[in-house]
């Protein structure tokens, strides 16, 4: 097993045997150069239309009236619709100022709970200040997220902060934070299912249980919404269907805002390496919410790619010591010669 390079302890993958490191080096370097070559290029769906609703529930009507209003004067309204009210009816009943002094708390806090997570993950000064400063990366991220989209904004930081706050010991108000995530975006149910699948391995029953709970009340929350909708004769089926599968792209933009794309997604892999070698439950965590969000993206017309948002530049600060395992124990050629002596 090889020493740590950044990190207090071993990654998954200082204990394969030689021959299996050096494959997946090979693997890891055929995959960073194909995304390079291949980088896929996208935007983060926007709202455009989302502050003329919050404007017309100010000082007019409630949800669903100024949604049918909103559609009646630009048909460009419609994703809209996919989104419960939760939202907007929050939002509208504040002040701007009051939604940007809330988010920016949300945000702290979330990089407050993010270094006292991964902070003590390294053991070198240099490290811990490279994952404060991805960590607040990330943040950015967040925020330019819900700059351009509030919905899938507010759920990628909900995730993370469910997330971060998860334990073993203490997943209530993780799964609080995820059932809040799901209302406010449908897509984040996606993540309360992985997170209750995970616990299910584990072994932990009780905890499978609430973040199930937490899924089934969103899933509530989104069939009363939907009925509400059809009532009025606003079905959403045409976005439950048509919106584009290119989940790593949105990804990308969302994730890495501002990166060309030939570096950002071999960036990205660099990142799932990083979380994915974590020797702690929170790695396996984010990667499969990352790898099933990417991979779902678009189902159902839901936005899931952007849930991992806050969470791929943290991981960059986790891939040097995945790299640097596979690394060594590439090169390593140690050959053991057993000499019997008669007696």
């Amino acid at each position: 097993m090889t020493a740590p390079l950044w990190q207090a302890g071993a990654t998954r993958l200082a204990a394969l045997p030689a021959r299996q490191r050096r494959w997946a080096l090979f693997a890891l370097l055929v995959m960073l150069l194909l995304a390079a070559v291949a980088a896929p290029r996208g935007d983060v769906p926007g709202e455009p239309l989302y502050a003329a609703l919050l404007s017309g529930m100010r000082y007019a009507s409630g949800f669903y009236d100024g949604l049918a209003d909103l559609l009646r004067a630009d048909p460009a309204a419609r994703p809209l619709g996919l989104f419960p009210p939760a939202l907007a009816i929050f939002d509208s009943s504040l002040p701007g100022w009051a939604t940007m002094l809330l988010l920016a708390a949300a945000l702290t806090g979330w990089l407050w709970i993010g270094m006292l997570r991964l902070v003590p993950l390294f053991a070198r000064g240099g490290a811990q200040a490279l994952a404060i400063a991805l960590l607040a990366l990330g943040a950015v991220a967040g925020a330019l997220l819900w700059t351009d989209a509030p919905h899938a904004g507010w759920a990628a930081l909900l995730v993370a902060l469910a997330v971060l706050v998860r334990r073993a010991d203490r997943w209530v108000g993780a799964a609080a934070l995820g059932a809040l995530a799901a209302m406010v975006d449908p897509a984040a149910i996606l993540a309360t299912a992985i997170l209750a699948l995970l616990a299910l391995v584990d072994g932990s029953r009780r905890e499978a249980a609430g973040w199930a709970a937490a899924a089934a009340l969103a899933l509530a929350v989104l069939g009363a919404h939907l009925f509400a909708l059809g009532r009025l004769g606003l079905p959403p089926s045409q976005e439950l269907a048509t919106m584009p599968a290119d989940g790593a792209a949105r990804l990308i933009a969302a994730a890495l805002p501002g990166v060309p794309a030939a570096l950002a997604a071999p960036l990205l892999l660099l990142a799932a390496l990083g979380w994915g070698t974590l020797s702690r439950p929170l790695g396996l965590r984010v990667l499969a919410i990352l790898a099933a969000g990417v991979a779902c993206d678009g189902l159902f017309g839901a936005g899931t790619a952007t849930l991992a948002a806050l969470l791929v530049a943290p991981g960059l600060a986790l891939a040097p010591d995945a790299v640097a395992d596979l690394y060594r124990g590439a090169l390593d050629r140690r050959r053991f010669t057993v000499t019997r002596f008669p007696r």
